[in-house]
């Protein structure tokens, strides 16, 4: 092949350069989305060749080779070899600077067929040392930086400026977490969390896609402590079938749409579904939230464990060692984490699990991946009926308002809080039936329980309306009327907790009648004398009931 660059005519004339037109592309593209016979991995891999293919012909059309000065990087999606139906194309012209006379001949040989074809496409144009600079000046340009990979044209130069781009990323991150850690914070704020989003967004929802290659780039960096590097199909971990699940669910969001798409919408939910050979939109979005939730769980420990791989440098380290300050038994503080106290024994203490839940939630710490781990595989079953001191903890827990969210997800992760309350199965990632809740089931029980942390000085036993906010809706998924089926769970859930019986009474008829002051006020006058009388009678005539259905029902309508 002639790879000298200087020359004016494009190689290989109009015939070349016709049969790797955009508009090819862009047809044989539409071939493989309509290709019943692919799904998932198979359809990602075949868009991702025919892309490279293509890239790979163009560039020999255009004279583009080895040695040649010129060499064209994927970034994005086709450099992580994730392409889904309509994905962004986004390449990078990377040149050596020896010939500026031909740098807009061939960036326009690239792009102009694929813009004339519609193809969505994000490019650049970049020397080696221009990539650096980028590198240094913006925190989610590196990011993208670190999924290149060479496509075609000089591989040297390619290589050149991945390699570089890397080290200098590996040597900057610890400067740069902050910002990255800003940047995605911000994008949490604006997109929510994939797993309790009716439609989520799942590219750029906290728990989404954008969340793999942040715990990926940290992994670059070797600030997450030894976590690996996922890729399209790796397999195995919990995250990495997430990360599967995420792809396919996109692609055929994407598909179905007909261009790109990275929110699932309700009307597609079904199709998307059948597609993936899911029972139906409902099972769907639970699949969707445990990814979600699993990729939040593991992006937050990957960003902790950084923030601590970076702590504290030079002479300052050396002045201060971080202190463990005392939290609870068996718990402290250490590095702005909650872990366990050097004479703690999970085996022989159930209730260290509950200690160490309450302790970050009333501390508004984070509880230490490797504790969780620990308790996880050697913390005994609760007894029954549970002590006083590990209803009390629960009950800690549940008044701590919003900061309690984080440690229950973190319990229920690694599969101790369903050992707790096992009744939850039924409710986790349980989308709702209707378009008015926003959240999943079990998200819903724990919101409400924050709110009623807010009206404890209004009612005479705070510790029930806790309790029954935490397990009005446990009935829901088990087909029947919930209401019915929940007053039997709160009453068998209390009795585990060691509720005496006239208390479990009451929480159990919180259960059976958490709708009815919505349905009162909302059916029937309030004012109405014989209304009032006939709630009355509904509830014993039992003020306590009253005052927690009152308030539980405010709790519940937030």
């Amino acid at each position: 092949m002639n790879a000298d660059p200087k020359r004016s005519d494009l190689r290989g004339g109009e015939e070349a350069l016709e049969a790797t037109s955009g508009a090819t592309l862009a047809a044989a593209r539409s071939i493989l989305l309509h290709d019943d016979s692919l799904t998932g991995p198979a359809r990602r891999d075949a868009v991702a060749d025919l892309f490279e293919d293509w890239v790979a012909a163009r560039a020999e059309a255009l004279g583009i080779g080895a040695q040649s000065g010129f060499a064209v990087v994927a970034v994005g999606s086709l450099g992580r070899r994730e392409m889904v139906g309509y994905s962004d194309l986004d390449l990078i012209l990377v040149h050596d600077n020896r010939y500026p006379e031909r740098l807009a001949e061939v960036a326009d040989g690239f792009w102009y067929p694929l813009w004339d074809a519609g193809i969505s496409l994000d490019h650049s144009v970049r020397s080696v040392p221009e990539a650096m600079r980028v590198t240094r000046e913006d925190a989610s340009a590196a990011l993208g930086l670190l999924d290149a990979r060479f496509l075609a044209g000089d591989r040297d130069l390619a290589e050149l400026m991945i390699v570089s781009v890397r080290n200098l990323w590996r040597t900057e991150a610890r400067l740069r977490l902050p910002q990255v850690i800003e940047t995605a914070q911000d994008r949490w704020r604006l997109t929510g969390e994939i797993a309790h989003r009716a439609e989520p967004d799942l590219k750029s929802g906290r728990g989404g896609l954008r969340d793999i290659q942040l715990l990926n780039a940290l992994a670059l960096a070797q600030l997450t402590d030894g976590l690996a590097r996922l890729d399209p199909g790796t397999v195995g971990s919990p995250l990495a079938q997430a990360y599967d699940l995420l792809l396919a669910v996109r692609g055929e969001a994407h598909r179905i749409a007909g261009r790109a798409r990275d929110q699932v919408r309700a009307q597609d939910a079904d199709e998307i579904a059948v597609a993936l050979g899911i029972a139906d939109r409902f099972e769907l979005a639970r699949k969707i939230s445990d990814a979600g939730r699993t990729t939040t769980y593991a992006v937050d420990a990957g960003l902790r464990t950084a923030q601590n791989a970076v702590g504290r440098r030079g002479l300052s380290r050396l002045r201060r060692l971080p202190l463990r300050r005392p939290l609870d038994e068996g718990v402290v503080e250490h590095s702005g984490e909650v872990v366990l106290a050097k004479s703690a024994i999970p085996s022989g203490d159930p209730g260290l699990v509950l200690r160490v839940a309450a302790a970050s939630a009333r501390n508004r710490l984070p509880i230490n991946g490797p504790v969780l781990e620990r308790l996880a595989r050697y913390s005994p079953e609760m007894p029954e009926p549970w002590s006083a001191e590990q209803l009390s903890d629960l009950l800690v827990l549940l008044a701590s308002g919003p900061d309690m969210a984080g440690p229950i997800e973190a319990l229920d992760r690694v599969g101790l809080w369903g050992r707790m309350f096992p009744e939850w199965e039924a409710v986790r990632d349980l989308p709702p039936r209707d378009g008015i809740h926003t959240w999943t089931v079990d998200r819903h029980l724990i919101e409400t329980v924050a709110g009623a942390s807010e009206l404890t000085t209004d009612v005479p036993r705070p510790d029930l309306l806790l309790l029954g906010a935490l397990l009005h809706d446990l009935g829901k998924g088990r087909g029947g009327n919930h209401c019915t089926i929940g007053a039997d769970i709160a009453d068998a859930i209390g009795r585990r907790l060691g509720l005496w019986a006239a208390d479990r009474e009451i929480l159990s008829e919180m259960v059976r009648h958490h709708l009815l002051v919505h349905q009162v006020v909302t059916r029937r006058d309030p004012t109405d004398p014989q209304v009032v009388a006939d709630v009355a009678e509904t509830l014993g005539h039992n003020a306590v009931l009253v005052y927690l259905l009152g308030a539980l029902a405010e709790a519940d309508s937030k």
